[in-house]
């Protein structure tokens, strides 16, 4: 498993993503993605997956990208 932060050029958390390597790493399974809610609409998220992408190339012979939803009984404050 890897995640992935983004910080602000003043050191502030704005958003993460985290993945998985599986199936004798020839799956790249994104499992979820959060962006500070004052940034979002700006493309970042997808900086992100690109970014989590290339980071994962090395580790695989191929690369399937799935996302799985996740569902959250309570929502966890992430961003202070």
């Amino acid at each position: 498993m890897a995640v992935i932060l983004a910080q602000s050029s003043d050191n502030k958390l704005i958003g993460l993503i985290a993945y998985f390597i599986v199936d004798d790493r020839q799956t790249f399974v994104r499992r979820f993605e959060r962006i500070h809610q004052d940034l979002r609409g700006q493309g970042l998220v997808r900086k992100l997956r690109e970014y989590a992408r290339n980071h994962a190339k090395p580790q695989t012979s191929a690369i399937y990208v799935y996302q799985r939803q996740c569902e959250f009984t309570e929502r966890a404050q992430l961003f202070p």
